[in-house]
């Protein structure tokens, strides 16, 4: 499966957690099996997450459950963002719980009071350098502050923890919609996606259907449009090929359905599209069909933070 939509996480330093900054234009929607904590250091985003959908803006601290699908759009120029993914395991011993841990809201700053907003922050930012720091010493900080960053969100935020039923529940739906990304990624210009994927399922047409819909919140239809429309923007901006046979190899019927929505993406057809230079910034960019984004490296990502004066 792609990472695009089921990211596997890797942890290259420190077991079970990491720290990066993001350049970001766009994130397909994808889920990971990491909680994730953000904030917004430049630009603003428009996210989606499950059913809710906010702008974020800078200095805003935004989280996402653990297999929760989300998608990232920055608004205007591209928005930079440092992380935090934090798997189930770390420090099991002592946060047994943390695997069944789900936060009710995304957006936390309202829920924070102005004091409980800077002591977070301030872990975040601490915890931050000292994963980009080299030696043992530094990595012993980062997991003593991601443990206070994890004890602070559960004092002054609102979370239940799932029973061991819903638990169990949550992990085979998370397999089916993996199965469910890496069935569209092999076979999205295909016909008839829906019912192949509810046979391979052994479920019913509508069962699927209300299945992607109550975990995507979008139709299957405008996901495979966007989807393919994605694909379809990829080689019009990397390859010479005809705007027909990029239309036909993503599996659209016909160029109008491509070019209107370049027009509802970009205000302008696929011709004026193909003109376009659609890059972000002059950074070069980690991209794929489904992702615009730049990862900075620990130095970069040092540098940045100390121009910002964090």
């Amino acid at each position: 499966m792609s990472e695009n939509e089921h990211s596997i996480i890797q942890y290259p330093k420190i077991n079970h957690v990491k720290f990066y900054i993001v350049s970001i234009r766009y994130r397909y929607p994808h889920l990971h099996n990491a909680f994730e904590l953000n904030l917004i250091l430049r630009g603003s985003l428009r996210m989606k997450i499950s059913e809710e959908a906010f702008v974020a803006r800078a200095g805003d601290m935004v989280l996402v459950n653990a297999n929760e699908v989300h998608e990232l759009t920055a608004e205007n120029d591209n928005a930079v963002l440092l992380s935090m993914q934090i798997s189930a395991h770390f420090c099991r011993e002592y946060f047994p719980t943390w695997s069944h841990t789900v936060f009710y809201h995304h957006c936390i700053g309202p829920d924070l009071n102005e004091v409980q907003e800077s002591h977070l922050k301030e872990l975040f930012c601490h915890a931050a350098r000292s994963y980009w720091c080299s030696g043992i010493s530094g990595n012993y900080r980062c997991v003593a502050f991601s443990c206070l960053i994890l004890e602070q969100l559960k004092l002054c935020l609102a979370w239940r923890e799932m029973s061991d039923t819903e638990s169990t529940s949550s992990k085979k739906n998370t397999m089916r919609l993996n199965r469910i990304l890496s069935f569209i990624e092999q076979h999205y210009a295909e016909r008839n996606i829906l019912s192949k994927m509810a046979g391979r399922e052994n479920v019913t047409l509508t069962y699927m259907s209300h299945f992607f819909h109550d975990n995507f919140h979008i139709s299957f239809r405008e996901y495979l449009n966007t989807y393919r429309f994605e694909k379809a923007m990829y080689l019009l901006t990397t390859t010479n090929r005809s705007i027909l046979d990029i239309c036909i190899e993503v599996g659209f019927n016909d160029y109008k359905t491509f070019n209107r929505l370049c027009k509802k993406a970009y205000g302008c057809s696929a011709k004026e599209c193909r003109k376009m230079t659609l890059q972000f910034s002059k950074n070069p960019a980690v991209t794929s069909a489904l992702t615009i984004q730049y990862m900075f490296s620990d130095e970069e990502s040092m540098d940045y933070f100390e121009e910002l004066h964090f």
